[in-house]
């Protein structure tokens, strides 16, 4: 488990690392001498950020620092999760497999549960990351997409052939999520091969269906099977990228 570093940057370009040292749970390690005199790249670093280390990459620090001033003291902090965030992930993803959507009311749990730390997810990364996007509807939304990036999810198979299964429901008139105009705005972004545009409509059809279910005015029928089905591999395939990454950013 490591957990602080503290780096004195000197003149651009020629990095003065003092008192490089990140303890450990058995012994203090030293920084590797290989980077006392490594290039720094400018234009990475903002100085109001941590920088969360893989212990992993040591020797590629250097191209992810930059120089704020000709001399900046940068932390670079606990690489593990705080032990409560990692048990309720665990535990929500734990809770969403006990539902083998046998019956009507787990595809309703069962997306319910996905969006429950999908909420979650999005929330703790946004303040992680210091995105600064309060509002839920927009942190539903955007958080995700310059997290993961547009393209990522753009790319992904499982999302994309889901978003395509949403996009015959809607066309179909099967169900209606807003109202035909919304709706049709969203189906056009949703046929888009522009990620950004394709991203940001997907997600707002997720949300505001989560909004239909959570606010009581979708229907406890068989047919939401449907809807809720695209859903929730939406949602569990997010969440399975959004803690992939975080457990990347903070080692465990």
């Amino acid at each position: 488990m490591w957990d602080v570093v503290y780096i004195l940057i000197g003149v651009a370009n020629r990095p003065l690392l003092h008192a490089a040292r990140c303890s450990s749970s058995r012994s203090n390690v030293t920084l590797p001498a290989r980077l006392v005199c490594a290039p720094v790249v400018a234009g990475t670093f903002e100085r109001r950020h941590s920088l969360h280390a893989d212990r992993r990459a040591w020797p590629a620090f250097n191209t992810a620092l930059t120089l704020c001033s000709d001399a900046v003291l940068l932390q670079i902090v606990s690489t593990h999760l705080p032990d409560d965030t990692r048990d309720f992930i665990q535990r929500w993803q734990s809770k969403g497999r006990q539902y083998t959507l046998d019956k009507l009311e787990d595809w309703f749990d069962r997306f319910f549960t996905a969006y429950v730390l999908y909420n979650f997810l999005y929330e703790f990364i946004d303040d992680q990351q210091e995105y600064g996007i309060k509002a839920d509807r927009k942190a539903s939304a955007q958080v995700a997409r310059k997290f993961l990036g547009a393209q990522t999810l753009f790319d992904d198979n499982v999302i994309h052939r889901q978003s395509e299964t949403l996009v015959e429901l809607i066309e179909s008139h099967a169900f209606y999520i807003r109202d035909t105009v919304w709706d049709a705005e969203r189906v056009k972004g949703l046929k888009t091969t522009d990620p950004e545009q394709w991203s940001e409509s997907l997600l707002g059809v997720v949300y505001q269906i989560r909004c239909n279910t959570f606010h009581g005015q979708k229907r406890f029928e068989p047919e939401q099977r449907q809807i809720l089905k695209p859903c929730i591999q939406i949602l569990e395939r997010l969440n399975e990228k959004l803690i992939e990454k975080l457990s990347a950013i903070w080692c465990q």
